[in-house]
């Protein structure tokens, strides 16, 4: 992931989506001044102007696709009044976790916006739950949504390790593998925090892109109601 902030802020990841913000585009954090765009300026001018900046993939969206995804978030990020609703919390997870100082705080993030997106109103099948949603919105077929379950649940027992005061491997030599937790240092993982970030992305994606899942998630109810319809999509999902 590549998080440049600066005179041109660019937000990269290498599964989702890179933007270069540059100085004609403001896209700021919800607690932020808000979103504007300059009129005279084209979505093509801003990708030919990231281009030329080595750390931005610009490969992965399309012109096309960046208008719509831009169209489809603009509530969030509108000055004065913001939309409020489950994709507004995950990204602002998702934003956390990528500003986070220390990697557990990263992962926590990672997790809690996923959690934040798609939970259940049965709280305690957490895992399973949110591993089956996962599984069922990034892959089609049977045997990848079987890997993306079992991965899931692993990423999610190392958040509960992370919860519990269980991180800590104290045996042999410490990589950028190991999972550790002290007062003298912490280490997540990589490529477990690779994973869940990809997975983070692509759910964030998903709903955005899936017209009847979004319309759950943007509909102005109480929370207890949208977990309800969630209950029931993805219920239509498995049987379908």
């Amino acid at each position: 992931m590549t998080l440049l902030l600066g005179r041109g802020a660019t937000f990269c990841v290498d599964a989702g989506i890179g933007i270069d913000l540059g100085d004609r585009l403001s896209l700021r954090h919800p607690r932020a001044r808000g979103y504007s765009v300059g009129h005279r300026h084209h979505v093509e001018q801003l990708l030919g102007y990231a281009r030329q900046t080595a750390d931005v993939r610009t490969d992965l969206l399309t012109d096309t696709q960046l208008r719509r995804l831009a169209k489809l978030i603009e509530r969030y990020f509108r000055p004065g009044r913001w939309w409020i609703d489950r994709i507004n919390a995950a990204m602002e997870h998702l934003w956390q976790g990528a500003c986070a100082a220390y990697p557990t705080q990263a992962y926590m993030s990672f997790m809690a916006s996923i959690e934040t997106l798609l939970g259940s109103t049965k709280p305690q099948e957490i895992a399973h739950s949110l591993a089956l949603r996962t599984a069922i919105l990034t892959q089609s077929e049977t045997d990848k949504r079987l890997e993306a379950y079992h991965a899931f649940k692993r990423l999610y027992r190392l958040r509960s390790q992370l919860v519990h005061g269980s991180a800590r491997e104290l045996r042999g030599v410490t990589t950028t593998e190991t999972l550790l937790v002290s007062p003298e240092l912490a280490i997540v993982p990589s490529l477990s925090m690779k994973q869940l970030l990809q997975m983070n992305i692509r759910l964030l994606l998903v709903s955005l892109r899936d017209v009847a899942l979004r319309h759950i998630l943007q509909k102005k109810q109480r929370d207890e109601k949208t977990a309800e319809q969630l209950d029931e999509y993805f219920l239509g999902r498995l049987l379908r």
